[in-house]
């Protein structure tokens, strides 16, 4: 059985990490985390406080609701004349898996990623759900005027392009690039909406949904994620805080001495 346990507790500063453990029971999982804690940290001595959760039961209940949709996705739907796929191709593959390495190598880190069955079938299924998102909006469209086919639109090309425009500084030109985009996806979108219908559009949406919100439940990382970031707001409010009750205090200093001043005056005059 495979256990997500959070440790946290104050090593000069509190310090939070979510391990996952492999063990028999959750009382031992606990006792691994608190010294795998206490070992990174130098915290032999400080009290640390555990929440430990169970990991495979959600990670399997996660990959069969990704599963679904994942499938759904390998079939070609028929919109009138047209075929209409979202099946995970070599492109829009690639582009997943940029994304996720740009979590992984932000956040997750190699070793996390690769450090046990479950994490490594997530990187595969997670790549292969986030492909077939992709390919939603990877579609090529032909604008014709009075039947003539005018000019042709690949959004293979200009996804990439918009997102280089916008890395060198070219951000109008990037956003107007995103916005053609977004517009020829939303075609391919209501057209892929009337190919799937009511009950397998809604399947794929909400066994994606699910999948994905089980995934973040029992991600290791993201509760740091969120630990940091609230520190860091809470530190922030307190600089702003200081800077005003500094503020403040200056303020009082200058008309205390202005006041002090104007009595000095009248008492000579």
């Amino acid at each position: 059985m495979q256990y997500l346990v959070n440790v946290s507790g104050d090593v000069y500063e509190k310090q939070n990490k979510t391990y996952v453990i492999n063990s028999d029971t959750i009382e031992n999982a606990q006792i691994i985390a608190t010294q795998n804690f206490r070992d990174e940290f130098s915290a032999t001595s400080c009290e640390v406080f555990i929440k430990p959760h169970k990991r495979t039961y959600r990670a399997i209940l996660s990959f069969t609701l990704m599963l679904i949709p994942i499938l759904l996705s390998l079939i070609n739907w028929k919109h009138g004349h047209d075929t209409i796929s979202i099946s995970p191709d070599y492109i829009s593959c690639l582009y997943s898996v940029l994304l996720y390495s740009a979590f992984v190598v932000r956040f997750k880190g190699i070793q996390r990623t690769v450090s046990s069955w479950i994490d490594i079938l997530f990187c595969i299924f997670i790549v292969l759900l986030l492909s077939s998102f992709i390919k939603t909006i990877l579609v090529s469209k032909t604008i014709s005027l009075f039947g003539i086919k005018v000019l042709t639109i690949n959004t293979n090309i200009f996804l990439p392009i918009a997102l280089i425009l916008s890395w060198i500084g070219l951000k109008v030109v990037s956003l107007v690039c995103i916005a053609g985009i977004t517009i020829i996806a939303m075609f391919n979108i209501m057209a892929l909406n009337e190919a799937m219908g009511t009950i397998f559009g809604s399947v794929y949406i909400i066994c994606s949904f699910i999948g994905i919100m089980l995934y973040l439940s029992i991600e290791p990382v993201l509760e740091e994620i969120v630990f940091n970031l609230k520190k860091t707001a809470v530190n922030g409010l307190n600089y702003i805080s200081r800077d005003v009750s500094q503020a403040k205090n200056k303020i009082t200093e200058i008309q205390n001495s202005n006041s002090k001043k104007d009595n000095e005056k009248e008492n000579e005059g």
